[in-house]
């Protein structure tokens, strides 16, 4: 299963990241060990973007990639480490160095972005503009996919542009944006990759409420318990913000219940028989209603 599958949920994403850390890192290492491959950092998981590589493991396994330490200079015809080892008869050097954000055909260019570091409230609009004609779409780096963030970023727009939501004061746009600055880099080891950060289900709600589409979980566990729980323990999928509200999709319900079968889909090339898991079902069934009642609770108070 995809890693977005089973830990993009709202039940882990509500997790406090001092506990959920630790979960993460050994779920990592269980499929690729970083102490051994001398890759391990000295941080927590949610203090970088991944770098996910499915090769990766096995180009070092083979041979075919040796790791090394930082460069501490270059000679005529190869490399120095700072562990002192060389590498000579280089054929090429590559510099893995990223990307610098521009908005070069921008007239107000350093009011969006200065220094790689974007000036937009909810990294769309840029509070400077005496009306919101501008927004920019999939400006972010989230921990999970851009295309469904995206699709409520333009949501957003269009609503905004079309007067039906209106935006904060330019002042209180601006303090959200330091607030968002300050949070990650207090969260993010330094560097000009990590400027436009964001959680997935926290900053998809974020635009949602402004929207009017926020899926309302309290109101899904009285009304229908099933659904509820797959948008609580389930995937976080786009088919949640088509439940209700503007823009909303009489079969987002029936989306959500077949997201895990959709994605399996694809490897089931042939029939086989499926064991019977009633028992193992009846009593997830329990667990989960246990903990619905135990949420319920937690949003009531």
């Amino acid at each position: 299963m995809p890693v977005d599958m089973v830990l993009g949920t709202r039940f882990f994403n509500c997790i406090p990241k001092v506990l959920s850390g630790p979960v993460l890192a050994s779920k990592i290492n269980k499929r690729f060990c970083h102490t051994t491959f001398s890759l391990k950092p000295n941080h927590s998981p949610y203090a970088q973007h991944p770098m996910v590589n499915d090769a990766l493991p096995h180009q070092i396994i083979t041979g075919a990639l040796i790791v090394k330490p930082n460069v501490a200079q270059f000679t005529k015809d190869g490399v120095q480490f700072d562990d002192g080892s060389t590498v000579n008869n280089l054929d090429a050097v590559i510099f893995c160095t990223g990307y610098d954000m521009r908005f070069p055909y921008l007239e107000i260019e350093e009011e969006v972005v200065l220094k790689n570091e974007v000036k937009l409230y909810k990294y769309v609009f840029p509070p400077s503009l005496k009306k919101p004609t501008l927004a920019v779409i999939g400006n972010i780096q989230p921990l999970g996919a851009v295309n469904p963030i995206s699709e409520l970023q333009a949501r957003l727009a269009c609503r905004v542009f079309g007067r039906k939501v209106q935006l904060p004061s330019q002042e209180d746009m601006e303090m959200d944006i330091s607030r968002k600055r300050e949070a990650m880099k207090k969260r993010y080891y330094d560097t000009k990759r990590h400027t436009v950060q964001v959680d997935f289900i926290t900053y998809c709600d974020e635009l949602a409420e402004m929207i009017g589409c926020k899926p309302n979980l309290t109101k899904l566990f009285l009304s229908d318990l099933p659904l509820a729980l797959k948008c609580f323990f389930g995937p976080c999928t786009p088919p949640q913000y088509r439940l209700m509200g503007p823009g909303s999709w009489v079969g987002a319900k029936k989306a959500i219940e077949k997201a895990h079968n959709n994605v399996i889909y694809a490897t089931k090339t042939r029939d086989t028989k499926q064991p019977s898991s009633s028992s193992a079902i009846t009593v997830a069934m329990i667990v989960a209603i246990i903990l619905a009642m135990i949420v319920i609770t937690c949003l009531v108070n």
